[in-house]
């Protein structure tokens, strides 16, 4: 029976509601279990406060510039980074945009159906998200997430689900990168003829490509275009250009409307 239409007086949104029951049919739909037929995914992008605020102190000489703009900059890629990867594991799911619960703060939750198809394309996913991270921002941020089974009951018992869930996700983040673990991650550049390190952020980077890193350099653009913009639009698909677009999204910022088209 629907939930929403138990009391006189629904203590949440038509909206809400419908993607709930959504979310909830496309499971059952699918589920090869029938003890636990859901699988409650959160997923938690580590790292960001320290990602945020690793910039230069005042007394650092080279690494101050542009400050605000890298600082604006960096702030809004963080906001913008979980939605895309938690689209990024609805795709890899094949599951519909009902199935995204929540998105934001760099955190996500997803309802899937329990299959071992859906398991095995979720180890995949964060696989393949973390090596991104890794080759964007050398470790400095980190997807972890957690499947945990559940049947009816303990999914209409919400806060006992979030609790299960928040034990099995902080079980997850003491085996970041675990998935892409692996012996090139240990091997030192040859920092005398190749690597520089960025005033700013302390990264290390290619010789010639400017006085610092590109992550730092694209967040001082971002911060700089942001003020000016009046769209912040979204694309999807293969072969789009722009903010993640290696998870097949792109997040684009334009100051008129010509721009965009």
């Amino acid at each position: 029976m629907a939930s929403a239409a138990s009391k006189s007086h629904p203590d949440i949104s038509l909206y809400d509601h419908a993607r709930s029951v959504a979310a909830i049919a496309s499971c059952l739909h699918e589920a090869d279990s029938a003890e636990n037929p859901f699988l409650f995914i959160q997923g938690d992008i580590s790292g960001i406060q320290s990602f945020l605020y690793k910039l230069a102190s005042p007394a650092e000489e080279g690494g101050t510039k542009n400050m605000a703009k890298r600082l604006r900059g960096r702030s809004l890629f963080l906001v913008l980074l979980a939605e895309p990867v938690g689209r990024y594991y609805l795709c890899k799911l094949n599951l519909p945009p009902t199935n995204l619960l929540y998105c934001g703060g760099g955190h996500f939750s997803i309802l899937a159906p329990h299959t071992n198809e859906v398991k095995t394309k979720l180890a995949k996913a964060e696989e393949k998200v973390n090596r991104w991270l890794v080759g964007q921002h050398q470790g400095e941020l980190a997807l972890v997430s957690a499947a945990t089974p559940a049947n009816k009951e303990l999914l209409a018992n919400f806060p006992c689900l979030m609790q299960q869930s928040g034990y099995n996700l902080g079980r997850a983040k003491r085996q970041k990168f675990y998935s892409v673990l692996e012996a090139s991650l240990f091997e030192l550049p040859d920092y005398e003829k190749s690597m520089s390190v960025c005033p700013v952020c302390q990264s290390d980077f290619v010789k010639g490509s400017g006085g610092t890193c590109p992550a730092c350099k694209h967040h001082v653009e971002i911060g700089h275009r942001v003020v000016q913009a009046r769209y912040l639009v979204r694309f999807e698909g293969a072969g789009v250009d722009g903010e993640f677009s290696q998870l097949g999204f792109a997040w684009k910022l334009a100051a008129d409307w010509e721009e965009v088209i």
